[in-house]
């Protein structure tokens, strides 16, 4: 909420007197026969709602419609009035902000000893006398009430704020292009790409449909641990039961390879009902219209690449080798901070050998000497 407060009807007299009371000068204030007048300048005082307006502070109040604050100063001197800029002191009692000893007055509804909760509500009468007027106190509790606000654990914090632009990089995270490799049988689905570097966006909860001759379907549940192995073993129940001589398996290279050893496998389809997924898995796994007396490979699936991975096994992340060949050099060198850092070089080696970079292993062990 903000403070709210009427308007005055301008006059030249009015503003002159403003003008002058801001210069220090004084006046003595006149008899007027309308009380709602302005003592000053007999200008009468103009109640319109003014605008609302959010201020960010939770002790500034609003009067939306007709009323006024009260105010009590002393023991028995009340005031009336429309602005509602407030703060709590020491003791939790609202006060004007200009003004400690001008104690904001609430109604003394009705006596209880229990918590109030979000949601109570208490009848008010529409007059109310002065006797029944008390400070109002957050938590409140006197001689006349007994309301009390215990405590509640913060629940949620939150903050923000801007990073310097202009200040060094500490303790950065930097991370590399993605590294694929050769799908295997353990390989899960949920984390399959196509031989491009393609995810093929299959989530858990997806139902994958293995068909042949537009009939014979399967359908396999994607799950966390749904794997390869599970992929193939639908596959190949598909392909036997249009010829028992049919199989399929997964092939060294991370491609899926059917066989037919009579019956004709036509139109071998894998296929998934989510948008995004269906046309990589389709492509993914496709066999061509018909696989006859022969053999078909699907492409080629990749995983994520792990520590104990061969970079000669390793690809990018748009599916290409990497290229290394046995006796190349892997360098590395940069900068660390405002200073360049010694080079470090180490031999690739397709096999394992000593000083030798073979895995990923190797190679993140080779980098740590830099740190």
């Amino acid at each position: 909420m903000t403070a709210l407060m009427k308007t005055m009807k301008a006059s030249c007299c009015s503003l002159l007197v403003c003008i002058l009371l801001l210069a220090g000068c004084s006046f003595k204030e006149n008899p007027v026969a309308n009380p709602m007048d302005n003592p000053y300048t007999g200008e009468p005082f103009v109640f319109l709602q003014g605008n609302l307006t959010v201020t960010g502070l939770q002790t500034d109040l609003a009067i939306e419609g007709s009323g006024f604050f009260v105010i009590r100063k002393g023991s028995d001197q009340l005031y009336y009035r429309r602005p509602g800029r407030f703060y709590m002191d020491g003791e939790g009692t609202w006060v004007l902000a200009s003004d400690s000893s001008a104690h904001l007055q609430a109604v003394a509804l009705v006596k209880i000893a229990r918590e109030i909760d979000a949601g109570d509500t208490f009848a008010v009468s529409d007059s109310v006398d002065s006797t029944a007027l008390v400070d109002l106190r957050i938590p409140v509790t006197n001689r006349e009430l007994d309301f009390v606000c215990s405590p509640k654990a913060t629940s949620e914090i939150v903050f923000a704020g801007n990073l310097d632009s202009n200040a060094g990089g500490l303790g950065t995270i930097m991370h590399s292009s993605r590294f694929l490799s050769t799908a295997q049988s353990t390989a899960r689905l949920v984390s399959l790409f196509d031989g491009d570097g393609n995810s093929l966006g299959i989530n858990t909860g997806d139902e994958l449909r293995i068909s042949a001759k537009g009939t014979d379907v399967i359908t396999l549940l994607i799950s966390p641990s749904t794997t390869l192995v599970d992929l193939c073993a639908a596959i190949d129940s598909v392909v036997r039961s249009i010829g028992d001589g049919n199989s399929a398996k997964l092939a060294a290279n991370g491609t899926i390879i059917v066989y037919s050893a009579g019956a004709a496998i036509d139109n071998l389809l894998v296929g998934t009902t989510r948008p995004g997924s269906s046309s990589y898995v389709a492509n993914a796994f496709s066999w061509g219209p018909c696989v006859q007396s022969s053999t078909a490979g699907s492409m080629r699936l990749l995983a994520p690449a792990s520590e104990t991975d061969a970079l000669a096994d390793v690809f990018d992340c748009a599916g290409y080798s990497l290229g290394l060949e046995p006796g190349d050099r892997i360098q590395i060198a940069g900068d660390k901070g405002d200073s360049a850092i010694v080079p470090v070089s180490a031999a690739f080696s397709a096999a394992p050998q000593n000083s030798a970079v073979c895995t990923i292993a190797d190679l993140l062990s080779t980098g740590t000497e830099i740190t």
